[in-house]
């Protein structure tokens, strides 16, 4: 009974304030209709920024879900690296967590950890110097790999890292850091930044007290790098990657696969570029059987493994067969993408293409031999009218 006597009062409060709407009065007031409200104790300001919470309470809060209800949240820890100073200082601030100043933190950057920094990579780097004389005392002399990295692509890069690697022990031997300055090319910091490094590793290695030397160093294929090695370091023998050498080909080949004379060797590209890369790291210096190595693959994909002797005018005089074992047989389509039975269509195709062709080129030269006949009958009945007109006495054949 209780429930619809409340039930009536909430109506007729209802149409209270539809009446009052719909009269339309203009009082600024809000309406309140004559109900009693409780009234909510309000929460007292705390006059403290900081609270201090139990480990587990707080954990227990955010390991829980609050869209699915779901306890089994992980938290992974990471760590804050290469953030601006400035992005920090405004990330605490809005966390309100004590931060130390921007002048403060190059202080300590400064005067506490670049030296430690400085004292450790020095202390790696003559332990780097060592194992790295050490191996080479067998041979005599370092062999040295060295290419550049920018810190964005293109010639709006403004440092260039230039990294000198030990060929035998894969250590890195020198890093030389350089920045472009006002009105130079981002090119020109390579052979810069090279020339710096390579410096530095020959003093390091000739204060050692050995006859250990840097024998040669193998870079991209850079003219600019090539022409500094050769003018300042012409004592170092120099040699090119054998993964750019190969990569340069294959992109030129590629921008003309779509030829049509490249077309029937098009899918032989890939391949060919695989086996120069294998030839030459696999003759180990020796060019003229990485040449050999690679003249092979031209007898290869005919169906000839061994017994080399003359290809063109090229002459094999090391390298004699193939080095894979007995192969076995394959199909078509690992070769062509193409079955047996799909190539002896596609040619039957293509010779009745061009017999209808034939066909089709000999009826419209019929075509023309009749329309020329029509053009001559033509002149033939005009003549006749003619002649009619001129003489009524002659007859019309």
């Amino acid at each position: 009974m209780g429930d619809i006597i409340e039930e009536i009062e909430l109506r007729e409060l209802q149409e209270e304030r539809l009446v009052y709407m719909e009269e339309g009065y203009e009082d600024h007031e809000e309406y309140i209709p004559d109900v009693h409200v409780e009234e909510v104790p309000s929460v007292p300001k705390l006059d403290f920024n900081y609270v201090l919470v139990d480990m587990g309470i707080l954990m227990d809060t955010l390991s829980f879900c609050q869209r699915c209800s779901s306890r089994d949240v992980q938290i992974k820890p990471q760590k804050c690296m290469g953030a601006a100073v400035s992005k920090l200082q405004q990330f605490f601030e809005v966390l309100q967590v004590p931060h130390l100043t921007e002048r403060a933190h190059f202080n300590i950057v400064s005067k506490r950890i670049a030296p430690a920094i400085e004292e450790a990579f020095t202390k790696m780097q003559e332990d780097v110097i060592r194992i790295v004389v050490a191996k080479g005392d067998e041979t005599g002399e370092i062999n040295v790999a060295g290419d550049a990295m920018y810190d964005s692509p293109g010639f709006s890069a403004i440092v260039c890292r230039y990294a000198l690697l030990c060929v035998e022990t894969g250590l890195v031997v020198e890093v030389e850091a350089m920045r472009k300055e006002r009105n130079e090319s981002s090119k020109a910091q390579e052979p810069k930044a090279l020339e710096i490094a390579l410096r530095r590793l020959e003093n390091r290695v000739a204060a050692t007290g050995t006859d250990v030397f840097v024998g040669s160093i193998t870079t991209d294929r850079d003219m600019c790098v090539g022409k500094m090695l050769s003018e300042k370091f012409s004592h170092i023998e120099a040699y090119y990657d054998i993964w750019h050498f190969v990569k340069n080909l294959q992109k030129a080949l590629w921008k003309k696969k779509d030829y049509v004379g490249m077309i029937p060797v098009k899918h032989w590209l890939k391949p060919m570029c695989n086996h120069l890369y294998h030839s030459i790291s696999s003759s180990f210096g020796d060019g003229q059987l990485a040449t050999e190595k690679f003249m092979s693959f031209f007898l290869h994909i005919q169906g000839q493994h061994r017994a080399f002797n003359m290809i063109e005018h090229f002459h094999f005089t090391t390298f004699k067969k193939c080095e894979h074992g007995r192969l076995k047989k394959r199909l078509c389509s690992e070769i062509t993408g193409q079955t047996k039975n799909e190539r002896v269509e596609k040619k039957m195709n293509g010779s009745n293409k061009k017999m209808n062709g034939s066909n089709e080129k000999m009826n419209g030269s019929n075509k023309k031999m009749n329309g020329s006949n029509k053009k001559t009958n033509g002149s033939n009945k005009k003549n006749e009218r003619v002649n009619q007109l001129i003489d009524p006495g002659v007859k019309k054949k």
